[in-house]
């Protein structure tokens, strides 16, 4: 396929070559005169004649031109067995060969030094995948993320995914290329009656876009498959936001904070210096264990550890009854595994320390209740006289308060009225005596 797809090199092949001593390079990489340089293009290489003619091919070049006296004998050999040319380059020239190459097919190059006491010059692993394989039958699949995905090999399960490209229905070649975010991870031809399936690893939270690429009938390049993918397999740290540090606060204290929605959260309180050297938080996996959901519990010399599950929101709140003085507070979270198994149980790092102080409570004075003074009554035979409280003042318009003078005014008016009414009699009668 021209534009889209370059055939990586096997690695397999790479390291058994290099394990028996042969040596692969593009360019010059031996100790040796002469030389040899590899080109990068595969397909439509100019052969350089007057034709104007193209190979789907490899390009290379042996130099003799570091050599000014002795000419340099040398064989072109594919696959470690088949001898392509042979030939004598004079001292201080260069040779330029296109070799082609079958398509869809990995060819060892190597040239050899065959004068007296030569040796390989240089080799490469040369790929071709010039022509457009199209298969509409081919099926592109990329797996579901998952935190224990299965690589296949002898590294155990982690975090990753799959590419699929399935040709097993397809009836001729399909090339692909699978990619993930701005890496080619690999790039080839399926075979009619075959599957490719390549696993590949995430990063804890961090997003990657997938795509599996073909061809078209036109050859033109299509995307067959695209996915975001991203994993979060473990419990991410809380982070506690009230109190913040230094703060000072009244008893009870809330401290809140926000989480995972779903974790459970451990939140350690008390004494700051305890808590800073790590002694209840220094096993995070030890501190959700001892912790009870509701209840507070005493996990270290002076500390507390209280536990809720972080809400949909992503907070979490407790309320800690403390006395006044220093105060710290440490969180962790924790996670079960899901029930598939695609996500593990996990229990995140402590948050940052928070120091705060419970502050005394402010000396509220008493309250002195007012005095009532009772009314006065005036003693009897006086003129009654009476004393309102404050506060019960008459206004001026209502009745008097009753004193109890009104029966001895009422008698003392009587006893004028018979005193004058004698009083005239008396007079009457010295009138008629007259």
């Amino acid at each position: 396929m021209r534009k889209l797809l370059t055939r990586s090199l096997s690695v397999l092949a790479v390291a058994a070559l290099a394990s028996a001593g042969i040596a692969f390079t593009a360019g010059a990489a031996q100790a040796l005169p002469a030389t040899v340089t590899f080109g990068t293009q595969n397909c439509d290489i100019p052969t350089g004649g007057t034709l104007g003619l193209v190979v789907d091919g490899a390009e290379l070049t042996i130099s003799n031109a570091d050599t000014v006296d002795t000419d340099l004998d040398y064989s072109i050999v594919l696959n470690f067995s088949t001898t392509y040319e042979s030939g004598t380059i004079e001292a201080g020239d260069s040779l330029r060969r296109v070799i082609p190459l079958p398509e869809n097919s990995d060819t060892t190059i190597q040239v050899f030094d065959t004068s007296t006491g030569g040796g390989l010059i240089g080799g490469s692993l040369q790929s071709v995948d010039c022509v457009p394989n199209f298969s509409p039958a081919a099926v592109a699949t990329i797996a579901d993320a998952s935190c224990v995905f299965p690589t296949g090999g002898i590294i155990p399960p982690s975090p990753g995914f799959s590419f699929t490209l399935d040709n097993s229905k397809g009836t001729g070649p399909a090339d692909y290329e699978f990619i993930a975010g701005d890496t080619s991870v690999e790039s080839g031809v399926v075979a009619a009656g075959d599957t490719r399936v390549r696993a590949w690893s995430l990063d804890e939270d961090t997003p990657l876009v997938a795509t599996i690429r073909s061809v078209d009938a036109a050859g033109d390049p299509v995307t067959l498959a695209s996915k975001t993918e991203v994993v979060n397999c473990l419990a991410d740290t809380p982070v506690i936001t009230t109190p913040t540090e230094s703060q000072s606060v009244l008893s009870p204290v809330t401290i809140s904070g926000t989480a995972t929605a779903g974790d459970t959260v451990t939140i350690a309180v008390g004494d700051a210096d305890a808590l800073a050297a790590g002694e209840a938080t220094g096993d995070a996996a030890r501190l959700q264990a001892e912790a009870v959901p509701s209840t507070p519990v005493v996990v270290a010399d002076g500390v507390v550890a209280y536990q809720v599950v972080a809400g949909a929101d992503g907070t979490f709140s407790v309320l800690a009854a403390l006395e006044p003085g220093l105060h710290g507070a440490v969180a962790v979270a924790s996670r079960e595994a899901s029930a598939g198994g695609a996500v593990p149980a996990s229990v995140s790092d402590p948050s940052t320390l928070v120091t705060f102080t419970v502050a005394q409570p402010a000396v509220v004075p008493p309250v002195t209740p007012p005095v009532t003074t009772p009314p006065v009554t005036a003693p009897t035979g006086t003129n009654p006289v009476v004393v309102v409280p404050a506060g019960n003042a008459s206004s001026g318009t209502g009745a008097l308060a009753q004193t109890g003078a009104a029966p001895l005014v009422a008698g003392v008016s009587g006893l004028v009225l018979l005193l004058a009414g004698g009083l005239a009699l008396l007079v009457i009668r010295r009138r008629r005596l007259s």
